[in-house]
């Protein structure tokens, strides 16, 4: 274990439903991305109750996204900050190519700087945007251990493609390089998450869903760590951050499977893993066109950009009403890895990072049908922490 350091959320104090919260929670955001969107401490930063006072003025302003409306020849921005709530309005005509992209991908509850100038809108910062453009360390390591990734298993689902990962299993209990296994969430498929579950269900008991998945894993020698997040079908709260397993439903595996939240960080051998199971990429694909089920590592990529998993409440990501918010990206990690939409990516940005979505191990629900999604099965991630090179196995028949 020397080699591994986890750095789960730590949730001390208790969230709770009400206003206060809520404005605790966005003030801690709006705070903590601001300091990502400052050029340097000397940038003069106006706020929304200063605007009409400098119109004229090339001026800059950090806000709150709350909502954005596109109209025939205008956008429309409902956005605040410590100041005020107003109203943007910026013609289309007047704004840029580059800039004009920008608009299409704002989101409610993104923190962003926008740079005015005579009531044209010149340019939009994201706080992530500076650590996208800064290469990671490329140093190899020297080091033969691999680790392989997998998510949306679905044990105990009448869809779950029990054989191809049992074969997927045994490939890493042969391959003596695979020294970590990442699980990132939905490794049991749960009971009433969605209308009609009860139809999909072979195991209809969730405790007797883990004792299956237990069952399974525990086949893995003790000399390979397993890492198990939980997603939204598994045993935890749906309140983001999740909790970790607890010791009803994880005293079935053994001790080398390590149960962590949702999202955490985890350090294999220096490398940093941020490992989220996604519930928020619902909610992102929904709000703009310019996301899709199709392409997961722009989502990815986008949240990397607005330096935070799960932006927009309710929907499908459910935040925790702290005093803090838990969801911020707050270092640019080695890897980044989601589940949940089922999709398959495999993809490194020009910064170096990588970006993981796991595909899953359940066939198409009629649910899913619905929901669009369109699903890759059965493929096993294998990254090397030593060069970061990446393969692909595909256990789909």
């Amino acid at each position: 274990m020397t080699n591994i350091i986890i750095k789960n959320k730590q949730i001390n104090e208790l969230g709770s439903c009400d206003l206060e919260s809520l404005l605790s929670l966005y003030s801690n955001r709006f705070q903590n991305l601001s300091q990502n969107l400052k050029l340097d401490s000397t940038e003069k930063i106006f706020n929304l109750s200063e605007l009409e006072d400098n119109f004229t003025k090339k001026i800059s302003i950090i806000i709150r996204i709350n909502n954005i409306v596109q109209q025939l020849e205008s956008y429309s921005i409902n956005c605040e900050d410590f100041s005020k709530a107003k109203t943007l309005i910026f013609f289309k005509e007047k704004v840029s190519k580059g800039t004009l992209a920008k608009l299409k991908i704002l989101i409610e509850g993104i923190v962003v700087k926008f740079i005015i100038e005579n009531g044209i809108l010149l340019d939009i910062i994201f706080p992530g945007d500076k650590s996208l453009l800064l290469k990671l360390d490329s140093t190899h390591l020297k080091t033969k251990s691999k680790v392989a990734i997998m998510s949306d298993i679905h044990i105990g689902s009448t869809l779950f493609r029990e054989e191809n990962f049992l074969d997927a299993i045994n490939f890493i209990i042969n391959d003596a390089d695979i020294k970590y296994l990442i699980l990132a969430g939905d490794v049991c498929d749960g009971v009433g998450i969605y209308p009609g579950h009860e139809n999909n269900l072979l195991i209809t008991d969730i405790e007797k869903q883990y004792v299956k998945a237990a069952e399974i894993l525990n086949i893995i020698p003790k000399e390979k760590t397993v890492f198990f997040v939980p997603g939204n079908h598994d045993a935890s709260p749906l309140f983001e951050p999740q909790k970790k397993l607890t010791e009803r439903y994880s005293k079935y595996f053994n001790k080398n499977i390590i149960f962590t939240t949702n999202p955490t960080n985890i350090f294999l051998e220096n490398r940093d893993f941020l490992v989220y199971h996604g519930a928020s990429l619902d909610g992102i694909i929904s709000s703009s066109e310019e996301f899709s089920y199709d392409d997961a590592g722009k989502v990815m990529e986008y949240l990397l950009r607005i330096k935070h998993l799960a932006p927009k409440l309710g929907r499908s990501a459910i935040s925790s009403w702290y005093n803090i918010d838990h969801l911020i990206i707050k270092n640019m990690p080695w890897a980044f890895i989601t589940g949940h939409i089922h999709t398959f990516t495999n993809y490194e940005l020009s910064n170096g990072t990588k970006l993981f979505n796991a595909g899953t191990w359940q066939d198409l629900s009629d649910f899913q049908r619905r929901l669009g999604h369109k699903p890759i099965f059965c493929k096993l991630l294998i990254c090397s922490l030593g060069d970061g090179f990446t393969e692909v196995k595909d256990f789909y028949a």
